[in-house]
């Protein structure tokens, strides 16, 4: 859905899905769980890719990557301005 409340492109013309495959193609996608992150998330899991999903909190990473195959999703909680302390 769009912030409008319409449908995106791809959920309108299944034939749009069709054209765009990422089968077995890796790809990492950070604030994947919300927004623009999240249908990134959606796209290339649609299309066949391997996604590891990361955002700060994984409860919400977990409801993206239930929707998701669970064969081909991980989904990873973290912050990147954690640092590690020695």
């Amino acid at each position: 859905m769009t912030r409008s409340g319409g449908a995106s492109p791809s959920q309108r013309d299944p034939a749009c899905r069709s054209h765009f495959h990422l089968t077995g193609a890796p790809r990492f996608i950070t604030g994947a769980s919300r927004g623009i992150g999240r249908g990134i998330a959606n796209v290339f899991s649609h299309a066949g890719a391997n996604v590891v999903l990361t955002a700060r909190g994984q409860e919400a990473l977990d409801a993206v990557a239930g929707a998701l195959d669970p064969e081909r999703t991980l989904a990873v909680a973290g912050d990147r301005h954690e640092r590690r302390r020695p």
